[in-house]
């Protein structure tokens, strides 16, 4: 590897050239002075030394000269780097022996032209140095050999004077001579031939026969003439006839020849042989195969053009730089023009800006700032600020402690934006937003702050009307909630007495035109119970405290329920009503009965209200893929493909009906709320909740509600609800499976009912006693603590709202005391609110319950919480269902006992009807599936549909 010495002062240039040239494969070694370089030198021989002229101390020419000076400096190359392109200094550089030079600044691809120059150079210098080494190498063995053979010449001869008797020993003595001779001669790697006068060979060693491609006898008395061209071989015969006349060594020019290796180039030696007299014998030539030189030559002139060529093109380069240079020069005298202009205009609008804005330096010094930082300085905090001076961190809001700590995060290269309410001069609040941005340099380096300070007194003083106006709307907000609250259990009080004592009445014996009223005050109840659940519910959904209660469902059982209930008042309005199942269904779901049944009852409710005349659809069925689909059909599927996932199914609810329709531009609205539809037949009643109600609990089941409809001619709502389905065995209690709750299994319960209202404490009992339980009652909060603390009840059903001490008290009283801990608190009030509902659990119950109470699901809460298993009776009579499939007729009894009976049912005498159809299964078993059907429908207190069965059997 070519070793470079770099001696450079300046470590831009220094370290650029190392760069470069290790870069091109070079091993580079770098100083700063000339006398260190020297002393490395001397150490260490460098092919290639590249010199600063203007070094400090001894310069670059003073190096040269003692570089050339040294032993081993004749060989190395010199390139010197001059900021001086003058013929004087570039003549006294090659004077003092370097051997190219760089003008600086230094272009790399001339540096890169310019070493490779160089090194071929010192190749070439290298190679004619070790040739000429071998050259005298062999001469001086050569001129060796032939003091020697003049030295044993001369003791021969001597020897054959002075002992003739020696005469053999001499011979055999020249002999070894001889051959030692004939080795060197033949070993030789030159080209060594002896030529008479003639240019005949008279002798040649193997190397030079080889050349010419012919066997070295045969060489012996051929003529120049014979390999030469006539020009050259006629010169040199010249050359030898003058060699001969007068005895001196010639050079001969270097030619080329053909040989079997190809064109070579030789460089030849003639020198004279002659004998003791000094006559010439013969011409001793020694040739060297000098065909490497000659390429390095052709090679240095080739490159020499090439460099001056380059150098030519570098100098026009050169002048069309300087002319850029010029016009970049005008064209940033320009820009620099421009820049103090839109310097100039920036600063005008920043001075315009309404925000503070300073530019600090990394010691917190203020380099630049607008006016509007200046005023506000002096008009909130009463100071003066100028470019250079130091910020202040407690003028701005007296906690210079958090100003310096931001500012840090900034210099850091953090945005840090923070609000601050300050008081000013003038003892006033003012509130600002300060924002530190850091300034960074191209390579990220962070050199300082902008500081920009936004007013925001105005937003501020906004914002606390806002919020003063918000409380207030949050206020009266509360305050309606209260008013509901309120409303709802001064409403659902005395409903739920008036609904209690209607039952009761019902079956007390009245007369037809009494029993008409009674059923009229309880559906004018049932319908102002429904208004007020219906504003209660959309005031939960509008504070989102509607939450679901998810429960099994057995879905046929569910769905029939609904049929029924919506049948019965299509009847009344003498309407078409048709169930379809579109495709299977699951036999159980998961979801909220009483969500999914208000959303299901309340359109069709309003199918029915909405249709005078004709027909109501209702429609269930899986669907797959897109559930918008167009006109709301449902797709029947193939069960064994309906989801994907088998726990969950995308259920349809579609109902259709004739009635007055929806125009197009009214499809949206019908969901607002308290929105009505407009028709001259359909009176204005309802609060105008239901769709919205609706559609909003549709959405709560991951679901949504549509309409499609064409006015004056019907409508279509459907919804799509994704329900997970129950896989394990279910057994639903249906009409075709009928039994009849008689009490639980286990030990006897003991309940304690806590409730102001004697009518309700009276309905529990009648309710729960004959099921098994012990009921204890209590008027008050205080008589509750006492009989809890003496009885020690499995459950306590509490009413929230009492006078003195009210429910919520009690219940907290009651989880005091150990002896109850496992006492289970059922809470009831006629408050729906979620509010209560937490208020109750957050006191201390276990469930919670709202009035009116049901049945069921006081049942269902005492079988969750008491572990209870309730004990059924199958129907004494047997199965209906079993007995109607039979082919013969059902047998009726007679006219007179079917009158009895509708008498008994017109009452509500449920002891009167029971009796008859004891009778009459005594008299005849051919009644027997007539009874079933009676009793069913009496032990259900379903006298609407005995009712209807017993008229159509007189009739």
């Amino acid at each position: 590897m070519i070793n470079i010495l770099i001696v450079e002062d300046m470590p831009e240039t220094r370290e650029l050239l190392c760069a470069q040239l290790s870069i091109l494969g070079y091993e580079v070694m770098a100083c700063a002075d000339a006398e260190k370089a020297l002393t490395i030198y001397q150490k260490t021989f460098y092919a290639i030394l590249v010199v600063d002229l203007g070094l400090p101390g001894m310069d670059g020419l003073e190096l040269c000269r003692r570089i050339r000076s040294l032993p081993q400096g004749a060989l190395s190359m010199i390139l010197v780097i001059t900021g001086q392109d003058a013929p004087h200094v570039l003549h006294e550089a090659l004077g003092a022996g370097a051997d190219d030079y760089l003008v600086k600044p230094v272009d790399i691809e001339t540096l890169k032209i310019r070493v490779t120059i160089i090194q071929q150079r010192y190749m070439h210098r290298l190679q004619r140095r070790q040739v000429q080494e071998e050259l005298l190498r062999y001469r001086e063995q050569l001129e060796d050999l032939v003091e020697k053979r003049t030295a044993e010449l001369k003791q021969t001869n001597l020897a054959l004077q002075r002992e003739v008797h020696k005469h053999t020993q001499a011979r055999q003595s020249l002999y070894d001579s001889e051959e030692r001779y004939r080795i060197l001669f033949e070993s030789a790697s030159d080209l060594i031939f002896t030529l008479d006068d003639q240019g005949n060979y008279c002798s040649a060693n193997p190397k030079t026969a080889q050349n010419f491609g012919i066997p070295a006898e045969e060489l012996v008395g051929k003529n120049l003439r014979d390999f030469f061209p006539e020009p050259v071989a006629e010169s040199r015969i010249a050359i030898l006839k003058k060699i001969f006349h007068t005895p001196e060594p010639h050079w001969l020019p270097d030619v080329q020849i053909d040989t079997p290796q190809g064109k070579k180039w030789f460089s030849t030696n003639l020198s004279p042989i002659t004998n003791e007299r000094g006559q010439v014998k013969y011409v001793l030539g020694i040739g060297r195969d000098v065909t490497a030189r000659k390429q390095t030559e052709e090679e240095l002139v080739t490159s020499r053009s090439l460099l001056e060529e380059v150098v030519d093109r570098r100098t026009v380069e050169l002048k069309e730089m300087n002319l850029r240079l010029q016009q970049e020069i005008e064209h940033h005298t320009i820009v620099e023009m421009a820049l103090k202009s839109s310097e100039a205009n920036l600063r005008t609008i920043l001075d315009s800006s309404r925000q503070s804005f300073m530019l600090l330096d990394r010691d917190g010094i203020i380099q630049a700032l607008n006016q509007t930082a200046r005023k506000d300085a002096r008009n909130v905090y009463g100071q003066e600020i100028a470019e250079g001076s130091r910020i202040d961190p407690a003028m701005f809001y007296g906690d210079p402690e958090s100003i310096l700590r931001h500012f840090e995060q900034a210099l850091r290269g953090e945005f840090v934006s923070v609000e601050h309410k300050v008081q000013g001069k003038d003892k006033l609040p003012y509130w600002f937003v300060f924002h530190y941005n850091p300034v960074m340099t191209a390579d990220g380096q962070v050199i300082g702050v902008c500081l920009a300070v936004s007013d925001i007194t105005e937003r501020k003083q906004m914002e606390m009307n806002l919020q003063e106006t918000k409380e207030t709307a949050d206020g009266a907000n509360k305050a309606k909630s209260e008013f509901l609250t309120n409303i709802s259990h001064e409403l659902r009080t005395p409903l739920n007495i008036i609904l209690g004592y209607t039952q009761l009445l019902k079956k007390s014996g009245l007369t037809e035109k009494q029993l008409y009223a009674i059923e009229t005050i309880q559906q004018s109840g049932d319908h102002l119970l429904k208004l007020v659940d219906d504003i209660l519910d959309f005031s939960r959904f509008d504070l989102q405290k509607i939450k679901l209660r998810l429960t099994n469902i057995h879905f046929p059982t569910f769905l029939d329920q609904i049929v029924h209930h919506i049948r019965r008042k299509a009847q009344q309005k003498q309407l078409t009503f048709h169930y379809e199942a579109m495709s299977p269904l699951p036999e159980g779901i998961y979801a909220d009965e009483q969500r999914l049944r208000q959303l299901l009852q309340n359109l069709l409710d309003n199918a029915i209200k909405f249709t005078q005349q004709g027909s109501v659809i209702f429609r269930v069925g899986e669907i797959l893929g897109n559930p918008e689909i167009p006109g709301g059909k449902i797709v029947q599927n193939d069960p064994s493909k309906l989801m994907p996932d088998d726990n969950v199914h995308l259920i349809r609810f579609q109902i259709e009906d004739t009635g007055v329709g929806i125009d197009k531009s009214q499809w949206n609205r019908v969901f607002l709320p308290f929105y009505q539809i407009p028709h001259r037949w359909v009176p204005k009643a309802g609060t105008g909740l239901g769709l919205a109600i609706s559609r909003k609990l549709a959405r709560m089941m991951n679901g949504d509600l549509y309409v499609e409809s064409i006015a004056g001619q019907g409508s279509i709502f459907w919804c799509d609800l994704k329900l997970p389905v129950i896989t394990g065995p279910f057994q639903p209690l249906t009409e075709n499976n009928p039994r009849y709750l008689i009490g639980f299994r286990g030990e006897k319960k003991t309940l304690l009912v806590v409730d102001d209202d004697e009518y309700s404490r009276k309905k529990l009992k009648e309710m729960l006693i004959p099921l098994g339980f012990t009921i204890i009652e209590a008027m008050n909060g205080s008589e509750a603590i006492r009989q809890a603390d003496h009885t020690i009840p499995d459950l306590i059903i509490m009413d929230l709202v009492m006078p003195e001490m009210d429910g919520f008290e009690v219940m907290r009283r009651i989880r005091q005391n150990p002896k109850l801990e496992k006492a289970k608190i059922l809470a009831i009030s006629a408050s729906a609110f979620p509010k209560t509902c937490e208020e109750s659990f957050l006191a201390g119950c276990d469930d919670f319950l709202t009035k009116p109470l049901h049945f069921d699901e006081v049942l269902d809460r005492l079988q969750v919480h008491l572990g209870l298993e309730w004990l059924y009776e199958p129907l004494a009579l047997g199965n209906f269902e079993e007995e109607s499939q039979d082919p013969d007729p059902m047998v009726l009894p007679s006219r007179e006992d079917l009158q009895t009976l509708l008498r008994f049912a017109d009452l509500g005498n449920i002891t009167g009807i029971q009796e008859m159809l004891e009778n009459l299964t005594q008299q005849n078993s051919e009644f027997r599936a007539f009874v079933v059907k009676i009793d069913r429908l009496a032990r259900k207190f379903d006298f609407e549909k005995m009712i209807f069965l017993l008229r159509s059997f007189v009739e």
